[in-house]
């Protein structure tokens, strides 16, 4: 009988204490973003179709601090002489702890030989004081001609 009433009293204190996600409330946190990655290494024939490619660098992030970017992108389509569809993971590596995020868009090769770049995409998970982030971006950026280093920025929310 002592047993039962030391289990019962434990899971009675246990449902009164406030949990470490209750406590620490979730915030929204707009954002701006650069970067400047380059590309790490190819397979399957990138920049065709379902080529894949690794690219990382420099991140800053204005409200989460300055970081590194590591991206694994997959051409997904080619519709166009011009025009590839891409998709997309990254994770972001931050003081605070990561960010992960996927992503899906399109370049375009411009005539010049400069290529576009505008992807949309979602946070999906973080360790440390990003655990569990969520939320929405969008990116724009290009490479220059003859280059392989890709540079823009983001804008979006974060809720972690």
């Amino acid at each position: 009988m002592r047993h039962r009433h030391t289990i019962a009293l434990s899971v009675a204190l246990l449902a009164a204490l406030p949990s470490a996600a209750g406590a620490a409330a979730r915030t929204a946190h707009r954002y701006t973003s650069s970067i400047q990655v380059g590309t790490l290494s190819t397979q399957g024939g990138y920049p065709g179709l379902n080529g894949t490619a690794v690219l990382s660098g420099p991140v800053k992030i204005n409200t989460l601090g300055d970081g590194a970017l590591v991206d694994h992108v997959k051409i997904v389509g080619h519709p166009t002489d011009a025009i590839f569809t891409i998709a997309g993971t990254e994770v972001a590596y931050l003081s605070g702890g990561t960010v992960r995020s996927s992503y899906t868009g399109w370049a375009l090769l411009r005539p010049d030989g400069t290529l576009s770049l505008r992807m949309s995409g979602h946070a999906t998970g973080g360790t440390g004081a990003y655990r569990g982030a969520k939320g929405t971006y969008e990116f724009t950026g290009s490479t220059p001609a003859g280059s392989t280093i890709t540079v823009g920025g983001s804008t979006g929310t974060i809720t972690y």
